[in-house]
């Protein structure tokens, strides 16, 4: 019984480290970006705006420093029952 409690033990612990080390790398990831990005994008959003999927295209129109301003159209898909 007390080798079995062991085991137990030792998986549950496992997990736990293992989760928390993953959590610990996640967070610590550097994300790096393309120096310029481009001006037109096209790209498909699964639960995003639309109902369940959908097909968008963006076209960025003036941008200055941080921020942008950029027009967005696209096509979604949803069931109806």
């Amino acid at each position: 019984m007390m080798k079995q409690l062991q085991k137990k033990l030792s998986r549950t612990d496992f997990k736990t480290k293992y989760i928390i080390l993953t959590i610990f790398l996640l967070i610590l990831v550097n994300a790096f970006s393309q120096e310029k990005p481009a001006n037109n994008d096209v790209y498909v959003e699964i639960g995003g705006n639309g109902l369940y999927y959908s097909i968008n295209y963006e076209r960025i129109l003036l941008r200055t420093g941080f921020t942008y301003f950029a027009l967005r159209g696209g096509i979604s898909v949803g069931y109806v029952f």
